[in-house]
């Protein structure tokens, strides 16, 4: 645990993305969580998926509006939804955050919307991805 307190605390977004789960599994809630939601918070979008599963797997309802509110900056980013390269990571980041506020049994048109909007990205790549990870939740 030392090293974790150690590289939660001198560490930068990539490092706690590394090191996310191991947090979220081997340090107290009460220390781990405050931890993992403020990096999810400041995490530039696109690179927190890792961030996003340790919330996820916490198994606790009350990620749900960091969850939220991760979707709600992600979706708002004006990359989103870009074709501009190979893989749009801003949508890899709201696939994502769909997924886990999903298998929390979060509904509701709005994420229906964005995965409409997701599963018709202009990139095949992204595309894919969001069928596959979100079409078992919205049937």
């Amino acid at each position: 645990p030392a090293i974790l307190r150690f590289i939660m605390k001198h560490g930068d977004g990539e490092n706690w993305s590394a090191i996310a789960t191991t947090v979220v599994r081997n340090l107290p809630q009460q220390e781990a969580l405050p931890f993992i939601e403020e990096a999810c918070r400041v995490c530039p979008v696109g690179k927190g998926e890792l961030l996003f599963q340790a919330l996820a797997f916490h198994r606790s309802r009350e990620v749900i509006p960091t969850l939220r509110e991760c979707l709600n900056r992600t979706w708002a980013d004006n990359r989103l939804m870009s074709d501009e390269s190979v893989y749009d990571w801003a949508a890899h980041d709201a696939t994502a955050l769909i997924e886990y506020l999903s298998q929390f049994g979060e509904k509701g048109p709005d994420l229906r919307e964005k995965y409409q909007v997701l599963v018709n990205h202009p990139l095949a790549t992204n595309r894919q991805n969001a069928l596959h990870r979100l079409s078992p939740y919205f049937k």
